[in-house]
């Protein structure tokens, strides 16, 4: 079987500090997470049907989004 090749990438990026809430010290993490990165959106097919005439299943890929997280221990 030939076919396009697939390049999809996702990634992430992250900043831990330290900062005084409510008079105390707290580790605090925001992160940054793309899914995507290369944005590709070509049909991929998975499978052929019985007789090799058409596509019985394929895949889309799903859409670069991004993703912003706080967190704070405590």
């Amino acid at each position: 079987m030939k076919g396009a090749e697939e390049f999809t990438v996702d990634s992430f990026a992250g900043y831990r500090t330290r900062l005084k809430v409510a008079g105390r010290e707290r580790k605090i993490l925001v992160q940054l997470n793309v899914a995507n990165v290369t944005d590709e959106d070509v049909f991929q097919p998975l499978r052929y049907n019985l007789l090799g005439t058409g596509y019985a299943r394929g895949l889309l890929a799903r859409p670069r989004s991004f993703r912003l997280t706080f967190g704070i221990d405590y």
